[in-house]
C-alpha cells in the first residue's frame, strides 16, 4: 500500500489530524524534522521509555506541535511495526497523558494517539498540538533506574525542551525570547484583528464581541459580550443557544453569512448528526450542514443523501473550494460515490499531487453497504455524542465508515 507524500504542516492543522489518510501518509514520509519523530519500538514497562516520550510531546507542543509515529527504524524507515503489549498503552489516551504529565506544567491535555495497521503490522501515530498559549516545562526532576541499586537523572527540574531540525534540545536564553515573541505576536495579531473589524464597521452596524461556550446540556452556544449600550444588554452576557437543531442552525447560519471566514464548530455539526433522524431540517439548512461537515470533517452522507445527486456534487464542489489539503483529499474521496467522472474531476484540481485512483464505491474508504441498519444506524449515534464531548481520531474513523456503509449511494 502506498500513500501520497504528506504535509506535515497541513496534517497538523486539519479537522482530523489522525485520519487513515494521516496517518498512512506519515509512514512514507521517511525524514525526520521539527514536526516528526519516529521510533522503531517503545516498551511500556520502562519508565525511561515514558520519560523520553514525555520529552518529545513536551517539546513538540512548545514549538510547532508535532507527530511521533512508533513503530519505524529511523534511518532506515522500516516499517517493523510495535508488539500487541505496546500497542495497547500508546492506543489509550487516558494512559498516556497520565504517564507523560507527570512532573510536566501545565500538563499536555490536547495530545492524542491512534493504533493503526498495515500490511499485517501494527503502528502508533501520537498527534501533540502546538500550545499556542503556555510553554511546558518540568516542575520536578525525573530519576531512572536501570538495575536496582542505581539511578540516573534523566530531567532536571526547572527543564524546558524545544523541537529543533530532527532532535529536542533545552531552551537557550535565545529560544526562550523566541518562544516569548511568538506569543506577543500571536496576542497582537488577534487584537489588530479584533482593531480592523471594528474599524470597517459600516454605518448603522453595532460591534460585539463574542465567545464559543457550552450550555448545561453541553450544546454549544454563542455568548455576546461588551454589546454597545444600544442593545440593551446592561454589561450581561447573552447567551443563544437553539432550543432544537433547526434554531441551532439558524444561529450558525447568521454568523457563517455574516463572516465567511467563520469556523463552525465540530461539535455543533456532531450535535445536528446526533438528531439526524427527528430535526426537521428544509432543504437550504441541509445543504448548510453538508458543506460544513465536509469542511470541519463531520459525518456527511446522511445529509447528502437527503440532498440528492446533483446538490450533493454542487456542495462537494463548494466545500472543496474553502477546504484545508487533507479535507480536499477526503472530499475526493467521497466524490467517487457519484461516479468515477465526477471524482477524477475532483481529483483533476489537486495541483498535480497524487490521490488513490477510482476501482469501485466500496474501495474508496474500505466499506460496504450496511447489513445491519439499525445497530449501526445506533451505533452511529453514540460515536457522534462521545465526539461532541471529546475529540478522538479512532471514533472519528469509525464514525465515517458507519456513516459511509449506512447512508452512501453505493447503487
Amino acid at each position: 500500500m502506498s500513500s501520497p507524500r504528506v504535509i506535515v504542516p497541513e496534517l497538523l492543522d486539519s479537522a482530523d489530524p489522525l485520519s487513515d489518510l494521516a496517518c498512512h501518509g506519515l509512514l512514507e514520509f521517511k525524514e525526520e524534522d521539527d514536526r516528526i519523530d519516529f521510533k522503531v519500538s517503545f516498551d511500556p514497562l520502562s519508565e525511561r521509555s515514558w520519560i523520553d516520550l514525555a520529552v518529545d510531546c513536551a517539546a513538540f507542543a512548545n514549538t510547532n506541535g508535532g507527530y511521533i509515529i512508533v513503530g519505524v527504524a529511523d534511518k532506515t524507515w522500516e516499517c517493523a511495526g510495535i508488539a500487541p503489549e505496546a500497542a495497547l498503552a500508546l492506543g489509550d489516551t487516558k494512559q498516556l497523558l497520565e504517564r507523560i504529565n507527570r512532573g510536566l506544567v501545565p500538563p499536555l491535555t490536547r495530545a492524542r494517539s491512534r493504533v493503526f495497521e498495515r500490511d499485517g503490522k501494527v503502528f502508533t501515530a501520537i498527534f501533540v498540538p502546538c500550545n499556542h498559549e503556555a510553554t511546558h516545562i518540568f516542575e520536578s526532576n525525573l530519576d531512572w533506574s536501570p538495575v536496582p541499586g542505581k539511578t540516573l537523572p534523566l530531567i532536571r527540574k526547572g527543564a524546558i525542551y524545544i523541537r529543533r531540525s530532527a532532535s529536542n534540545h533545552l531552551v537557550t536564553s535565545a529560544d526562550f525570547e523566541e518562544l516569548l515573541q511568538r506569543r506577543l505576536k500571536r496576542f497582537r495579531d488577534k487584537v489588530l484583528e479584533g482593531m480592523a473589524r471594528v474599524v470597517n464597521a459600516g454605518p448603522g452596524q453595532e460591534v460585539v464581541t463574542i465567545t464559543h461556550d457550552q450550555d448545561s446540556s453541553r450544546m454549544p452556544v454563542v455568548t455576546i459580550k461588551d454589546g454597545p449600550a444600544s442593545l440593551n444588554l446592561g454589561g450581561r452576557p447573552l447567551k443563544l443557544a437553539g432550543d432544537s437543531v433547526a434554531e441551532l442552525i439558524s444561529i450558525f447560519r447568521g454568523l457563517t453569512d455574516a463572516d465567511a471566514q467563520f469556523s463552525v464548530p465540530r461539535q455543533t455539526t456532531l450535535q445536528c448528526y446526533v438528531a439526524r433522524e427527528t430535526a426537521e431540517l428544509d432543504d437550504e439548512s441541509i445543504e448548510w450542514l453538508a458543506h460544513h461537515s465536509l469542511v470541519n470533517g463531520s459525518p456527511v452522507f446522511w445529509w447528502l443523501k437527503k440532498l440528492g445527486a446533483a446538490k450533493s456534487k454542487a456542495v462537494l464542489r463548494r466545500a472543496f473550494k474553502v477546504a484545508g489539503r487533507i479535507q480536499k483529499e477526503h472530499i475526493v474521496t467521497y466524490a467517487g460515490f457519484w461516479g468515477e467522472r465526477f471524482f477524477r474531476e475532483m481529483a483533476e484540481q489537486l495541483d498535480g499531487r497524487t490521490t488513490r485512483r477510482f476501482s469501485g464505491k466500496t474501495n474508496l474508504l474500505h466499506v460496504h453497504r450496511s447489513k445491519h441498519p439499525a445497530d449501526d444506524a445506533l451505533q452511529a449515534t453514540n460515536l457522534a455524542k462521545a465526539l461532541a464531548r471529546q475529540p478522538d481520531a479512532q471514533k472519528g474513523y469509525e464514525l465515517e465508515k458507519l456513516d459511509c456503509a449506512l447512508y452512501a449511494p453505493f447503487d
